[in-house]
């Protein structure tokens, strides 16, 4: 359910970011689907929608490593860094992002724990002390939920999972058994190796990407269904002398 949620929040936001304004340009030039989807998508990246691993990784060796949230502010400040999942160009503490509201909302009343995200609420205090546009994005609150998500235990283990002992052969389930044994510590495969390999190899910014391709896919049907043509960008936006 957690995962549709998200999905449905990262399915589109108009058609001004940069991979929607990619996709309806393209689309606009005649190319195909495919060509247009792959414009858009192309756009995502750590200024837009590719900002999820990143939080991620950063929230989670903040909360692993016991720093508080002006520290870890600070800590990113004095390396050159940016705080991933934190700020945005049009919401703000007086213009919440209604989608961040309804994924926090989710979690608390659904999740055994928000740690992470809680962790990352205390970031975005910190944070709004600065400007008010530092809030906590939709990116920032979705790597922090699928942080506790993973550290919940509630995940089915996967295929690949070795168990940590032996399994006894006669107590596997029979093939006339419909019901699925209850899970055990050893058959939860959401280690702390694991999480780390999943938040390092782009797994969250996937989900992302997976979402985002609905709305661009639309939003490409959509030009091609107006037949609008050819897209010629406004002079005033580019004209550097007069």
């Amino acid at each position: 359910q957690f995962g549709h949620a998200g999905a449905k929040s990262g399915g589109d936001h108009g058609p001004c970011v940069s991979g929607a304004h990619n996709t309806i340009v393209t689309a606009r030039a005649g190319k195909d689907l495919i060509s247009s989807l792959v414009s858009g998508l192309l756009t995502i990246g750590p200024r837009f929608g590719g900002a999820i691993d990143g939080a991620a990784q950063y929230f989670k060796e903040a909360v692993d490593e016991g720093w508080e949230p002006d520290e870890f502010v600070e800590k990113m400040k004095k390396a050159g860094d940016q705080v991933p999942g934190i700020g945005h160009r049009i919401k703000s503490k007086d213009n919440r992002d209604k989608r961040v509201e309804l994924l926090q909302r989710y979690a608390r009343t659904h999740f055994p724990s928000t740690r992470y995200l809680d962790y990352a609420v205390e970031v975005e205090g910190y944070t709004l002390q600065k400007a008010a546009n530092l809030v906590l994005n939709v990116d920032g609150c979705i790597g922090a939920l699928f942080l506790d998500l993973l550290n919940s235990g509630t995940l089915p283990p996967r295929q690949s999972c070795i168990p940590a002992t032996p399994v006894d052969p006669t107590s596997l389930p029979s093939p006339n058994q419909t019901s699925t044994p209850p899970l055990t510590p050893q058959s939860v495969c959401s280690t702390k190796v694991e999480i780390d390999s999943i938040v390092k190899i782009g797994y969250l910014n996937g989900l992302f990407v997976l979402a985002r391709t609905i709305g661009l896919i639309g939003h490409c049907l959509d030009q091609k269904r107006l037949g609008q043509p050819l897209y010629r960008h406004p002079w005033d936006d580019v004209l550097y002398a007069k």
